[in-house]
């Protein structure tokens, strides 16, 4: 049995064995000392095959641990994750629904009380916005502004030309679908072959349904590449 203190902290070892002789013990307990005062030192790499191979066993052990624990904490978290995806559409569905004392989450068999105050602020936060998009909005003196001038580019010449060439891009046809898509969706994955249009025409057809709807200065559009 060893027992080490110092200015921060007392580690006491105990190890059983078997052992071949009082020797063998001395030994596994200093090594296994030498590790737990600083496990980020390679020692080992010093030490005889035999002890390089205990310290590495140690090292190994803590990774699965530490590997077990991620996983443990990522599945909590996606469950949870997938617990408000599951209720906040729900909620979406039913608009104004009144959640000031009580929450509930209408399921196929049974209705939930929901407690986890998170899971209440989703979705007070899901079913204002919903109200909000129900609500219309007349639109602000620049967003008037940005749809006037929206407007005009569709009548020249060149927003014409350039719109043909868009037509023959497999994405144009699939225009409302998508729009649509978005509008009822919190989030959606749009998948189709190289050169379809995905980059080019979906953000363009988010921003003119946002300056032909008043909310061109509210949209928010950002791009990105892999």
């Amino acid at each position: 049995r060893v027992q080490i203190k110092t200015s921060k902290s007392k580690i006491s070892l105990e190890q059983f064995g078997p052992f071949h002789s009082y020797s063998d013990a001395q030994e596994y307990l200093a090594t296994q000392a030498l590790y737990e005062l600083n496990l980020n030192l390679p020692f080992h790499k010093i030490f005889p095959p035999v002890f390089q191979k205990l310290w590495k066993s140690w090292l190994n052990q803590v990774e699965t641990e530490k590997y077990a624990q991620e996983q443990q904490d990522r599945s909590a978290k996606m469950q949870k994750i997938q617990h408000l995806i599951d209720l906040i559409p729900k909620q979406l569905r039913i608009g104004t629904a009144d959640i000031s004392n009580e929450e509930y989450s209408m399921t196929e068999n049974k209705t939930e009380v929901i407690t986890n105050e998170d899971t209440k602020r989703e979705i007070r936060s899901a079913t204002a916005l919903a109200t909000r998009k129900k609500k219309q909005y007349s639109g602000s003196q620049l967003a008037l502004e940005l749809k006037a001038d929206f407007l005009r580019r569709c009548d020249t010449a060149e927003y014409k030309e350039m719109e043909e060439t868009r037509k023959q891009l497999p994405m144009y046809k699939y225009r409302d679908e998508f729009l649509n898509c978005i509008s009822e969706n919190i989030v959606t994955v749009l998948c189709a072959e190289t050169g379809a249009g995905k980059s080019t025409q979906g953000p363009q057809f988010l921003l003119e349904d946002a300056l032909s709807k008043k909310l061109g200065d509210k949209v928010s559009i950002i791009c990105t590449q892999p």
